[in-house]
C-alpha cells in the first residue's frame, strides 16, 4: 500500500507556512503593530517549537493513509492564510483618528496603572520612545512640575494641527500587551515657528518640558507641554 498520507501532508505545509509567515512578519517588525515588542522572546520561542514540530509532522506524511477524506477544517486555514496575505499595515494616524487619544492631563487616570515599569531618569534628556511613553507620560501627568524645564525628545505622527496656536499634538499607539488592548497617547507641544508640521505627518521633536494652558471640557487648565525647539520629518516606524 502506498504510503503517502494527503492530510498529515497538508498539515505539515499549514504548520511549515505559519512559521515562515511568523519569522517574516518577526523580521519586518510588523507583528508589533498588533503585539508588544516586549513579546519578542516568546514569539522566536513560538517559531523555534513550530519548526521542531513540522520536523516530526514530516515523517507522518509516509505512512499508511486512512480511509478518512480531505478534511474540511483546512479550509479555515486556507481562508486565514489568504486575509494575512492581503492584510496591509496599520497607519498610525488611521489608528488615532477612529480610536480617539489620551492627552496629558493632570489628575486624570489612565486605563490601566504601569507604575514600577519605567521610571523617569532624575538627569538628561527625558527620550520618550514607543516602549517607555506609556510610562513615562503617567509620571509627566501625575507629577508635572517635577520636570518642568527638563530637555525631551519624542517621535510620533502629527495627530492635530491648531495653527492659530501654533500648537500641534504628537500622538503614538502605545500596545501593553496586544492591540485589543492598545491606546493612543499624544502630547501638546507647541512652537515659536509660524510653519508646523501637517497632520498625519511622522515628525521627530526636542524642546523644553513646560506648563501650558489646555482647553479641556470648556475649562481652562494646566498640562505639561512640550516647547519644540527644533523638529524634522522622519520615516514611520
Amino acid at each position: 500500500m502506498k504510503r503517502f498520507n494527503i492530510n498529515e501532508f497538508i498539515w505539515f505545509l499549514i504548520l511549515v507556512f505559519i512559521d515562515i509567515y511568523l519569522y517574516y512578519l518577526i523580521s519586518t517588525r510588523r507583528i508589533f503593530e498588533y503585539v508588544s515588542s516586549k513579546t519578542e522572546y516568546y514569539i522566536w520561542s513560538a517559531i523555534v517549537i513550530l519548526a521542531i514540530v513540522a520536523i516530526f509532522q514530516f515523517f507522518k506524511i509516509f505512512t499508511i493513509p486512512t480511509r478518512e477524506k480531505l478534511r474540511k477544517g483546512y479550509l479555515i486555514f486556507v481562508v486565514a492564510f489568504i486575509l494575512m496575505i492581503n492584510s496591509k499595515s496599520i497607519k498610525e494616524i488611521d489608528t488615532l483618528q477612529f480610536k480617539g487619544v489620551t492627552v496629558v492631563i493632570n489628575n486624570t487616570s489612565f486605563e490601566h496603572s504601569h507604575n514600577g515599569e519605567e521610571t523617569i531618569p532624575n538627569e538628561g534628556r527625558i527620550s520618550l520612545t514607543k516602549e517607555n511613553l506609556y510610562s513615562y507620560v503617567e509620571q509627566l501627568q501625575e507629577n508635572p512640575q517635577k520636570y518642568v524645564g527638563r530637555e525631551a525628545i519624542i517621535s510620533g505622527v502629527v495627530y492635530q494641527v491648531q495653527g492659530d496656536e501654533n500648537t500641534f499634538y504628537i500622538g503614538r499607539n502605545v500596545i501593553s500587551c496586544c492591540i485589543a488592548d492598545s491606546q493612543n497617547v499624544a502630547i501638546i507641544c507647541n512652537i515659536k515657528e509660524k510653519k508646523l508640521p501637517e497632520k498625519g505627518q511622522w515628525v521627530e521633536v526636542s524642546g523644553k518640558i513646560e506648563m501650558g494652558s489646555f482647553n479641556y471640557k470648556n475649562k481652562v487648565i494646566k498640562v505639561p507641554i512640550i516647547k519644540v525647539n527644533s523638529f524634522k520629518n522622519v520615516n514611520e516606524e
